[in-house]
């Protein structure tokens, strides 16, 4: 089963905490979370571009958001 997950890239412990996920065995297919540092990004149009298609191939979709997420940006 393939999962996209979702969460605030500004926060480094976010990305963290999906890398550990996709390390423990789940097939995370966010890209995002390979490059959530600040500069990693070279193409935003691109990383959105991936990020439509990546959605929409998933199986599943998760969104982590915390009480101090809010508002939430982004597609």
């Amino acid at each position: 089963m393939k999962v996209y997950v979702a969460s605030r890239a500004s926060i480094p412990q976010r990305g963290e905490m999906w890398r550990r996920y996709s390390g423990a065995g789940c097939q995370i297919t966010s890209s995002w979370i390979d490059e959530d540092g600040l500069g990693q990004t070279k193409s935003f149009t691109d990383l959105w571009s991936r990020i439509t298609r990546e959605i929409a191939d998933a199986d599943r979709l998760v969104l982590y958001a915390e009480t101090d997420d809010f508002p939430l940006k982004g597609l």
